[in-house]
């Protein structure tokens, strides 16, 4: 629970540090490094599957589901200059996901994995 706190708090402080700079491109680069942090996405994925380990089936669904709501309105609603870069990462998840995913005998690292990827 302690890693998924920090990770958490580590996206919401780059998501609120987004909004004290001036540059708008380095306004938006936090902002979606922020985001992907909170979403668990390429490449910021790793903590994921290690989370979702130790949670039980509920907490699986929340962690897949409801909690990737916020964050994914926020990028959608964000006016966003770097496009391109989510669009990459977007395909990178796919990828890097589905090929990790092929060596789980954990059915919740798996499905941490299945949920990094339909993030994509």
């Amino acid at each position: 629970m302690i890693k998924y706190f920090l990770i958490q708090a580590g996206g919401s402080a780059l998501f609120l540090f987004s909004f004290l700079m001036s540059s708008l491109t380095v306004r938006g680069f936090l902002t979606i490094v922020g985001m992907f942090l909170k979403l668990g996405v390429f490449p910021f994925y790793q903590w994921v599957p290690i989370v979702i380990r130790c949670f039980r089936w509920v907490g699986c669904l929340l962690l897949s589901t409801i909690q990737k709501i916020g964050p994914l309105f926020v990028l959608l609603s964000h006016r966003l200059d770097l496009r391109r870069s989510v669009m990459v990462s977007g395909v990178l998840r796919v990828l890097a996901a589905g090929l990790l995913g092929f060596n789980q005998s954990h059915l919740r690292a798996l499905m941490g994995y299945s949920s990094v990827s339909h993030t994509g």
